[in-house]
């Protein structure tokens, strides 16, 4: 929402805008209060929205992109970039776009210490020009990067593999690999580039000189994989070289999940599961997590709508980070869980190496307990009971008192 206010002049501008202006445009005619000439107040939903970059490359041009959100019929805006610490590149530029692109290449770095991370800063502002000249400022904004003399890029690992929760700096044994080198930088600028790459694995010299190449990690092991990037082009002149490395698990896949029990389970209620869980296959390290619920039919014991939505619920895209799920090095591990109610439950158990995964269902039917009933005792159980606790003579006693009394008459 915008607020329409009268006043005799457009609202002050900074000293240099007003210098400026005294040059390039007239000024605007003295009017009262109740004149008809207007200026709009910003409302809060005008703002403005800086391109975030972290790293620039020395010698290789950057864009910086603001976007300018404004309720208006008449866009016209002046957008100022200010660099602090390269004053050389500020520049005030006008437009009657909501998106503003301004390109800059810096060819050195004003803080020589390379070992410390030193953030430069570029501040922003838009403002809003109906009448050519600066009436209200819209937004502001800045962001900091760092200016590097390196590459910036990096190894992409990726591996034909169902999930792509899977993956990373493991991969399974079983499959290809591809390794591909992956350099930033802005759209176009190497197009006519000549760029080379020296791959290395384990050790050994690579014969590809492509920026992927394809690898079978057929053995469990830590891989060290390394690519050197040359970069060259002619104009503008630019060279550059970048060593960029990375460390790959291969692992063995999970092949299953077995149990000591049943895949049904029969309890009674306040009993307590104990369950052994057994991992076959796969290289460790392992991260396992369970979760039993409700199940309204008994005895069910297929999947889910998809065998990886309990896999994604707990371990998503960072296994290690699963604060329900546990880890382990062993080939096992135990279920403990205690029923207090009654039901038919569906217990859910998954299992990562993270270069692999294996899931496994089973239902649980608690019980209600029976309730205990009195046994019927024989005349024999009675007399052997009695004959143990040696009280037989004293019956034969009473039964020779009972023959000798005159109650038998």
């Amino acid at each position: 929402m915008r607020i329409l206010f009268s006043f005799g002049s457009p609202k002050e501008v900074p000293k240099d805008d007003q210098e400026k202006n005294k040059t390039e445009t007239p000024s605007l005619p003295s009017v009262d209060l109740l004149d008809s000439a207007s200026v709009l107040i910003p409302a809060a939903r005008d703002w403005i929205k800086l391109s975030n970059i972290e790293t620039v490359t020395i010698g290789i041009p950057v864009t910086f992109t603001v976007k300018i959100h404004h309720s208006t019929d008449t866009p016209s805006y002046q957008v100022r970039f200010k660099f602090s610490d390269f004053p050389n590149q500020n520049i005030n530029i006008s437009s009657t776009s909501n998106v503003v692109n301004y390109t800059v290449t810096f060819e050195s770095t004003p803080k020589q210490d390379s070992t410390i991370m030193y953030y430069h800063i570029v501040n922003v502002d838009a403002w809003y020009c109906p009448l050519g000249v600066p009436s209200h400022e819209i937004g502001s904004s800045f962001s900091r990067f760092i200016l590097s003399d390196s590459l910036s890029g990096f190894i992409n690992v990726t591996q034909d593999i169902l999930d792509p929760n899977l993956g990373g700096d493991s991969v399974s044994t079983t499959s290809p690999v591809k390794l591909s080198a992956k350099i930033h930088h802005s759209a176009g600028f190497f197009d006519s580039a000549i760029i080379t790459y020296k791959w290395v694995v384990n050790g050994s010299p690579q014969e590809d000189n492509y920026d992927f190449i394809v690898r079978n990690f057929s053995q469990p092991k830590l891989n060290n994989i390394s690519v050197l990037v040359s970069v060259s082009k002619t104009n503008p002149v630019f060279q550059k070289t970048e060593l960029f490395t990375r460390t790959v698990h291969s692992k063995d896949p999970i092949q299953n999940l077995t149990t000591d029990g049943q895949n049904n389970i029969q309890l009674c209620k306040d009993e307590t599961l104990q369950l052994n869980i057994k991992i076959n296959g796969g290289t460790p390290t392992f991260y396992y997590c369970w979760e039993i619920t409700n199940s309204s039919t008994a005895g069910r014991n297929t999947e889910p709508l998809s065998e990886s939505l309990f896999w994604r619920k707990y371990f998503g895209e960072e296994p290690t980070n699963s604060s329900e799920c546990e880890e382990t090095e062993e080939s096992s591990f135990n279920i403990n869980s205690h029923f207090e109610e009654a039901g038919n439950k569906t217990l859910y158990i998954a299992v990562s190496n993270v270069a692999s995964y294996s899931t496994k269902i089973m239902t649980i039917s608690v019980h209600e307990r029976e309730p205990l009933r009195q046994p019927e005792i024989s005349d024999k159980e009675i007399e052997s009971y009695l004959r143990s606790k040696n009280e037989i003579e004293f019956i034969k006693d009473m039964l020779t008192d009972f023959h000798n009394s005159s109650w038998k008459d």
